[in-house]
């Protein structure tokens, strides 16, 4: 009977070698990867503080300028800003005062005309004369502004004197109804109804009429003082004297 013995196959020496070469290469590779790691980390580091370093560093000449420049166009948009409303604010007042300027002269040239057609009538009136009467109406629709106009050519040198008496005739609620005007001016309205002439007289003031009544005519009475003296009367359409 024959026994057949086996043997454990044992590494042979080749094998060996090219087994710790091998593990050398592992170790050796493991090695520089652990190198290289610290060595890019170390770079990184060295990048991170760099860019910190920049940023919290104080800025370039180049930048001091721009942020100089900027700076000044900012403080010129201002001053532009502010020239310009005042500018539109003194044109506005240029606008007002010449729309002010405009109304009075409109006025004055009225008035001239008032006073120029009274002085054409005195040419052939002789004796105290009702000249004119011009109305003006306020803001307020309700009141109003009158000039009375009288002359007086005569001879000689003395004074006349007198009271004026004017009266609104319109229609009220009730109908036609008239109203003095001294129960309808402001103050002392009395006084400003006497009057003393040589040979002109301006008589004025204010009045404001009654809610409810619409005024079509005003009639005018002079009593001058004596007593011969005769009324002088003159009526006027409401709508032909007011301006």
């Amino acid at each position: 009977m024959h026994h057949v013995y086996l043997k454990a196959n044992k590494p042979q020496p080749r094998q060996r070698i090219l087994l710790l070469i091998c593990v050398g290469l592992i170790l050796l590779l493991g090695c520089w990867l652990l190198l290289d790691y610290g060595k890019w980390r170390n770079i990184y580091q060295e990048m991170a503080a760099a860019i910190i370093q920049k940023t919290s560093a104080e800025p370039s000449e180049n930048e001091k300028r721009m942020s100089s420049e900027l700076t000044a166009l900012q403080r010129q948009v201002t001053t532009l800003e502010r020239t310009a409303q005042v500018d539109k604010a003194a044109q506005d007042e240029v606008r007002k005062v010449i729309g002010e300027l405009e109304t009075e002269n409109l006025e004055l040239r009225e008035e001239l005309g008032f006073y120029q057609n009274i002085m054409s009538a005195t040419k052939e009136s002789r004796g105290l004369k009702i000249q004119g009467l011009r109305l003006e109406a306020s803001k307020n629709k309700q009141r109003y502004k009158f000039d009375l106009v009288l002359t007086r050519i005569v001879k000689g040198g003395w004074l006349a004197s007198g009271d004026v008496s004017i009266t609104l005739q319109g229609n009220g609620n009730s109908g036609q109804i008239d109203y003095d005007l001294k129960e309808l001016m402001d103050g002392r309205a009395s006084e400003r109804l006497k009057f003393k002439i040589k040979h002109f007289k301006r008589i004025g003031g204010v009045f404001s009429l009654p809610k409810g009544f619409a005024p079509v005519k005003v009639k005018v009475m002079i009593k001058p003082d004596g007593e011969k003296a005769k009324l002088i009367k003159k009526e006027y359409q409401w709508v032909d004297i007011l301006v």
